[in-house]
């Protein structure tokens, strides 16, 4: 979740998508990892974590919500990405968890 300013994130694939306070990027990588960007003197905070994929369909019961359906398939070989509206409870909750670092 993007607490303040806006960043490209460039997947391995060749996929890019932007993150801001107001975009949220979900995403599942097939290595995991992407790249973020920004431009020089810009400033960019923002926190994010990973969790397991059993964890997540245990989480919600067996009832996954359709938009994180795709990035629980069993075999990801190239990235899934759900870019989720981000709101002001996110960002507090984004900005307590970086406090907690």
């Amino acid at each position: 979740m993007t607490i303040a300013g806006r960043a490209e994130i460039d997947f391995l694939d060749g996929q890019r998508i932007h993150a801001t306070p107001d975009q949220a990027v979900l995403f599942r990588a097939p290595t995991g990892r992407a790249a973020y960007s920004a431009e020089a003197g810009s400033k960019f905070h923002s926190v994010g974590f990973s969790l397991d994929v059993e964890r997540i369909v245990r989480l919600f019961e067996g009832e996954v919500p359709e938009l994180l359906r795709a990035l629980l398939a069993p075999d990801v070989a190239t990235c899934r990405i759900a870019p989720v509206h981000g709101n002001r409870a996110m960002r507090t909750v984004a900005r307590s968890l970086s406090a907690l670092n």
